[in-house]
């Protein structure tokens, strides 16, 4: 856990690098306002912090095959979670799972090329396995929202100030973007006052 706040330097870069994380180390320096080299000694310190897991590429299979998106939430004997979670990491569908509290207890993210193959990983996969009680799925109709990890805001991790007065930027925030970058104030007010920044 980190117990360190996160500055809008750190703000500028990750927000470039969850669009695109093959970026030019020089772009993202010009888009946080610093040298280049503190650009990358951030960057070298976000991944020490665990900030960042690790770089990737985000496939979009819809182009070249109609696979099914499905969720599936799955009712376990309680005593029996851990080990139903160790048996579903060996099954290839599944791109993600998480343990979760209320009416279910895990929630599975599953891809399989048609809903035979889903129908399959159902009936004999998940249904074979110890502790699984009941399974129920929802399918993805349309993707309207995909971002990876939570939505980068001020209050959420960032200690970002306020260009007007200085402040602490937090939950009433105001968001302008101007120079292709996100400027933040603490308040209406302080958007107003600031020059440069008339709405």
């Amino acid at each position: 856990m980190i117990s360190v706040y996160l500055d809008k330097v750190d703000y500028r870069i990750l927000s470039l690098l969850r669009e695109d994380s093959r970026v030019a180390l020089k772009e993202l320096a010009a888009a946080a306002d610093v040298s280049i080299p503190t650009a990358r000694s951030r960057i070298i310190r976000l991944k020490d912090l665990g900030v960042i897991k690790r770089f990737t590429a985000s496939l979009e299979l819809q182009s070249i095959t109609n696979q099914v998106t499905a969720y599936i939430t799955l009712k376990t004997r309680l005593p029996k979670i851990k080990t139903v979670v160790e048996q579903l990491k060996d099954i290839d569908e599944v791109s993600e799972a998480y343990i979760t509290t209320g009416q279910h207890d895990v929630i599975l993210k599953i891809y399989t090329p048609n809903m035979q193959a889903l129908n399959r990983l159902v009936t004999q996969k998940l249904s074979s396995l110890e502790g699984v009680e009941t399974a129920y799925s929802s399918f993805v109709i349309e993707t309207v929202k995909d971002i990876i990890g939570p939505v980068l805001r001020p209050n959420f991790g960032f200690k970002i100030d306020c260009e007007n007065c200085g402040g602490i930027v937090g939950e009433g925030y105001v968001k302008k973007l101007t120079d292709g970058r996100e400027h933040f104030f603490c308040s209406e007010p302080c958007l107003s006052a600031s020059t440069g920044f008339v709405k």
